[in-house]
C-alpha cells in the first residue's frame, strides 16, 4: 500500500489571525457577544485543467466576494454585527481536472480530499468548509460535483430536502461542508449555492415545518408565501422561479419582522427591498434569518442563531440539542450519532508554509492504494512554475523516480526523464519488485541544466522531493 509520508506543495495562507481569536473558549454558542463574529474556517481547492490565467473570473476575486456578501448576509437587517467571519486558512491550486472513476460525486470528493492529505488538514486546522472553485465547461473539467455536500455522522438518517455525504467523507471523524463553486459565473451564483446550503442545514436542524413552511413560506402547506420570506430559487413577491427582479408587491409581508407564528409586523416587499438582483435578494433573505441574540420563540422554546450552526458543528449544534431550553429537530438528531464533543475548538495558532526555495513545486498523481510485486505502476508527475516572470521559456527540468529497500536503504530502481519547460507533466513508468517487502519511493524534479534560464534564476542543482511508503504485497 502506498501510504504519503511528505508532500511540498503550494499552499497560500490569506491572513493573519488575530492573536485574541486563536482560541476560541465558550460554555454555549447562544452566549458569545453580539460584536464577536465566529469564525468560518476554510481552505479552498482550486481546479485550473489550463493553468491558472486560462479562467472566466478569477477565484481570488470570486472568493473575496463571496467573503463580504457572507459577512452582510449574517448581519441581522444588514445593520448588526456578522454573524460569521470567514478565514481562509490555506489554497490549494491543481493544475488538473477533478478525478473522475466512476461519474459519481461522492467519489469524485472523496479524491480530491485523499490529495494533498485533506482530510488530516481539516482535522488539524479545524476546518469547517472546503471551497470548491472549477471550471465545468466542456473541454475544461465537466466532471461530477453539486452545489454543497454535508458531511457530518449528524446528516446520515431522516434527511429531508439536503445534500449529504452517507457516508461522511473523512470516515466522519468530523463535520464538515464541501461547497462546489463555478468560476465561470457571477459571485452570486457562489452565494446561491450557499444558500441552498442554509436550506439543507436548517431545514433538518430545525425542521421542515418551521424553515421551509413558516420562514419560507408554502402556500398549499397553509402557509401563505407572498406573506414569508422566500427561498433560494422564489422571492416571497412572485410564483416564478429565479424572478430576482419581479416589480409585483407582496403588501403584507412580515418576513423583515419574522416571528414563527406570522405575528410581526407587515410591509410591502417588490424587488426594490432588494435592488432586483439574484445577489441582493439572497442578501436580503439571510439577514432576515434568526441571528445571534434573538429573542424568538417556538413551541414555547428559544430559537438558536440559524448561523451557529455553520461553524464548528461537532460542538455547537450537539450543544443545542442538549440544551432542552431551545428549539431542535431531536426527533431527527436521534436518528443519527453525533461525535461527542463536550468543548469549542481550539483554533490553531497560523504558521504560514514557506514557498519553495526554488521557485517551483511539484506533485504526483495516480499512485495506486495497493500494489502486486512486478505489476507495472504508471503515475504522473506535474513540475509547475510559480514564477511567472519566466514562464514556459524557464528550462532544464529533469525528473527521476527511485525506488530503495526501505529496511537497508539499499537503491532497487531508477527511472529518469527530462523535459524542458517549467510547467510540465511526467509520465512515470516503473515496474515494481516482485519481492513483498516495505520500499521507500522518491520522485525528484531537479534544475540543473548548465546554462538554462531554469538554472540561472533558481541555481544548479536546486531540487525538489515527494517521498512514499511503498508496500509490496
Amino acid at each position: 500500500m502506498f501510504r504519503k509520508i511528505s508532500h511540498l506543495k503550494l499552499i497560500v495562507i490569506v491572513g493573519v489571525i488575530a492573536a485574541l481569536s486563536a482560541l476560541i473558549f465558550f460554555v454555549h454558542p447562544a452566549s458569545r457577544a453580539t460584536t464577536t463574529p465566529n469564525a468560518l474556517r476554510v481552505i479552498e481547492v482550486r481546479y485550473y485543467p489550463h493553468g491558472p490565467t486560462d479562467v472566466v473570473y478569477n477565484p481570488d476575486d470570486l472568493s473575496s466576494q463571496l467573503q463580504t456578501l457572507l459577512a452582510s448576509g449574517s448581519a441581522f437587517h444588514g445593520s448588526g454585527d456578522p454573524a460569521i467571519n470567514v478565514q481562509v486558512v490555506g489554497v490549494y491550486n491543481r493544475n488538473e481536472t477533478r478525478p473522475n472513476t466512476d461519474g459519481n460525486w461522492g467519489t469524485t470528493y472523496a479524491a480530491i480530499l485523499a490529495e494533498d492529505n485533506l482530510c488530516q488538514v481539516i482535522h488539524d486546522q479545524k476546518i469547517d468548509q472546503v471551497w470548491l472553485w472549477v471550471d465545468p465547461r466542456t473541454g475544461y473539467d465537466p466532471n461530477p460535483g453539486v452545489e454543497y455536500a454535508i458531511s457530518s455522522n449528524m446528516f446520515q438518517n431522516g434527511l429531508q430536502f439536503v445534500t449529504a455525504a452517507t457516508p461522511a467523507f473523512c470516515n466522519g471523524q468530523e463535520s464538515f461542508v464541501i461547497m462546489g463553486f463555478d468560476d465561470t459565473r457571477t459571485v452570486d451564483y457562489a452565494q446561491h449555492s450557499f444558500g441552498h446550503l442554509m436550506e439543507g442545514l436548517v431545514g433538518n436542524l430545525q425542521t421542515v415545518e418551521l424553515f421551509w413552511y413558516r420562514f419560507a413560506g408554502n402556500t398549499s402547506q397553509g402557509y401563505t408565501a407572498s406573506q414569508r420570506c422566500g427561498n433560494v430559487h422564489f422571492p416571497p413577491n412572485t410564483t416564478t422561479e429565479y424572478d430576482y427582479s419581479s416589480t409585483a408587491s407582496a403588501t403584507t409581508n412580515f418576513c423583515q419582522d419574522w416571528h414563527p407564528d406570522g405575528s410581526g409586523s407587515t410591509s410591502t416587499v417588490t424587488c426594490s427591498t432588494w435592488g432586483c438582483t439574484q445577489g441582493g435578494y439572497l442578501t436580503w433573505w439571510m439577514q432576515n434569518m434568526p441571528n445571534t441574540g434573538n429573542t424568538l420563540t417556538y413551541q414555547s422554546l428559544k430559537l438558536p442563531s440559524w448561523w451557529d450552526f455553520l461553524y464548528d458543528m461537532d460542538y455547537t449544534i450537539p450543544t443545542y440539542y442538549r440544551d432542552s431550553t431551545y428549539f431542535m429537530n431531536r426527533s431527527f438528531l436521534d436518528q443519527n450519532t453525533p461525535i461527542a464533543t463536550n468543548s469549542a475548538r481550539v483554533i490553531p495558532t497560523p504558521t504560514p508554509t514557506p514557498s519553495p526555495t526554488p521557485g517551483f513545486s511539484i506533485r504526483t498523481h495516480g499512485v495506486p492504494s495497493t500494489i502486486s510485486g512486478g505489476t507495472t505502476v504508471t503515475f504522473t508527475t506535474d513540475v509547475t512554475n510559480s514564477d511567472t516572470t519566466f514562464g514556459t521559456a524557464a528550462k532544464g527540468f529533469t525528473f527521476v523516480s527511485r525506488l530503495y529497500n526501505a529496511a537497508t536503504h539499499q537503491l532497487v530502481s531508477t527511472v529518469n526523464g527530462s523535459y524542458y519547460l517549467c510547467a510540465h507533466t511526467w509520465t512515470n513508468v516503473m515496474t515494481m519488485p516482485a519481492s513483498a517487502k516495505d520500499y521507500t519511493l522518491v520522485v525528484t524534479a531537479t534544475c540543473s541544466v548548465p546554462g538554462s534560464t531554469c538554472a540561472t534564476a533558481y541555481g544548479l542543482n536546486a531540487a525538489q522531493d515527494l517521498t512514499y511508503t511503498v508496500t509490496v504485497d
